[in-house]
């Protein structure tokens, strides 16, 4: 199914997985495809996608980043969680190949309002003339180690694909 919104277009794809149904969400805009699972709020911001799981208080935030010209090894890709979180502190930072993309991937501690969260963040080089894309994926320390969240957080990290 494919509905058009201005220069958004979404495309989606219903996953059954344990009974669960699933999104892939396009947003071309933003030249990005990534998967969030059913139920979460999702919101389309220009080249953005914010989503929320409003049981566990787990957020994720998708988009190029602001600078066109960034590589993933510039201090805009930490800026991008740093934009999202306060107190942001970066605990791991490793670069590594996915599907023959460079991609780098960032873990860490902030704070969101009065709460104290940890994040797991992937930003991909799509190519030399496209922006680096991220998505960032945080909620309270005690949510984010449950272990059906931290499967969906890396499904949701491992499906940023750029178009």
């Amino acid at each position: 199914m494919i509905g058009r919104l201005g220069a958004i277009a979404f495309t989606i794809w219903l996953v059954s997985a344990a009974g669960v149904q699933a999104a892939q969400h396009t947003n071309a805009a933003g030249k990005y495809s990534i998967w969030l699972p059913d139920g979460w709020t999702v919101k389309v911001e220009g080249n953005r996608i914010l989503a929320q799981n409003p049981k566990d208080t787990v957020e994720a935030v998708v988009g190029p980043l602001t600078d066109a010209d960034a590589d993933l090894v510039d201090e805009d890709v930490a800026d991008f969680v740093d934009d999202e979180l306060d107190s942001m502190k970066v605990v791991s930072d490793t670069a590594s190949k996915r599907g023959g993309l460079d991609v780098r991937m960032l873990e860490g501690t902030g704070t969101d309002g009065p709460d104290t969260v940890i994040f797991r963040a992937v930003a991909v080089d799509p190519n030399a003339k496209d922006a680096v894309i991220e998505v960032v994926v945080y909620g309270d320390d005690d949510v984010m180690d449950k272990d059906d969240v931290k499967a969906t957080v890396a499904r949701i990290l491992n499906s940023l694909k750029p178009l």
